[in-house]
């Protein structure tokens, strides 16, 4: 698929591959408008989470991992599996969204920082296992 893509960075001067990266993500989240996900099977699904932390939305399909961290239609969007045709259809969308209403894509970008924070910062993480573990060991003794 490197050539496909390769073609559509030639016609799109907007658009950048930057193929396999070496470099801290976070610096490369910072540079970009929006994170397309485009597994079909993911276990969690680090990468939206880590992409939500810095504000970006994400097109993923619905899947275990994005499922379970976007808020659809908020802070990314969702798409049905196998359906190549709306997950293109849907960076097309957002394209148009922060070209001519940013007002509203800034207002996705706060939500999906705000999702990541409340419901993934490492703190809240510990805090539940520590409380699962907890009432674990309460129920077994």
């Amino acid at each position: 698929m490197e050539s496909v893509v390769q073609k559509l960075v030639e016609q799109c001067k907007n658009v950048k591959y930057l193929g396999y990266l070496e470099e801290t993500l976070p610096k490369i989240y910072r540079d970009c408008d929006l994170l397309i996900m485009p597994s079909r099977e993911e276990a969690f699904g680090r990468v939206v989470v880590e992409a939500q932390a810095s504000g970006l939305p994400v097109i993923a399909f619905d899947c275990m991992g994005p499922r379970d961290i976007l808020i659809n239609g908020i802070t990314g969007t969702l798409i049905r599996k196998r359906d190549a045709k709306m997950f293109a259809q849907k960076i097309i969308d957002y394209y148009f969204l922060w070209l001519n209403n940013y007002e509203k894509y800034k207002q996705m970008r706060l939500a999906a920082r705000e999702n990541a924070v409340k419901r993934f910062d490492w703190n809240i993480i510990a805090e539940r296992i520590y409380n699962m573990l907890r009432e674990t060991l309460k129920q077994n003794s």
